[in-house]
């Protein structure tokens, strides 16, 4: 089996990469519905994460499974400022189901084809336009993760414990 994609069907994947992210780095302040409530809450986890205390809130953080741009924003945010570190991950989080697609239909046919590039089509949706980052960014691990229960088929121990 042919494990490679065409050129073409790379340079399309780049540009729809490129195109999908373009929204988050354009404009001031990003249209979603609850970004200014992101954007304040990642400003105070990362100051109390520094050891600088709010006086009206206190941060315990906790593992929790819908706190994705929690876990990833503050540490990035320390170098890049949190408005950056926040821009910086929901790109990565907006990509996420492409690649997912793309190495679930790799996993599966052995390349990745012209499946791939139409799922670009459906990366701007309202999930990210509501401000839902974390589903995004679940669906795009989720898939990622079948992808690799896919590859790793004829390896069941190394299936289970992949999925840890």
């Amino acid at each position: 089996m042919d494990r490679t994609a065409s050129k073409p069907v790379i340079a399309a994947l780049v540009a729809i990469a490129g195109v999908t992210i373009v929204p988050f780095w354009s404009v001031e302040s990003l249209p979603a519905v609850d970004y200014p409530a992101h954007l304040a809450r990642l400003d105070v986890l990362t100051r109390a994460l520094a050891g600088v205390a709010h006086p009206h809130y206190r941060v315990e953080p906790r593992l929790l499974p819908n706190l994705a741009i929690d876990l990833a924003t503050p540490p990035l945010a320390r170098l890049v400022g949190v408005e950056t570190a926040f821009r910086i991950v929901i790109s990565v989080i907006a990509l996420l189901p492409l690649a997912g697609v793309a190495m679930v239909q790799r996993a599966v046919f052995g390349r990745v084809g012209l499946g791939a590039v139409l799922a670009g089509a459906f990366l701007v949706n309202r999930v990210l336009t509501f401000g839902f980052y974390n589903a995004a960014a679940g669906l795009g691990l989720a898939l990622i993760a079948l992808a690799v229960w896919i590859r790793l088929a004829d390896r069941p121990g190394r299936r289970w414990v992949a999925m840890l």
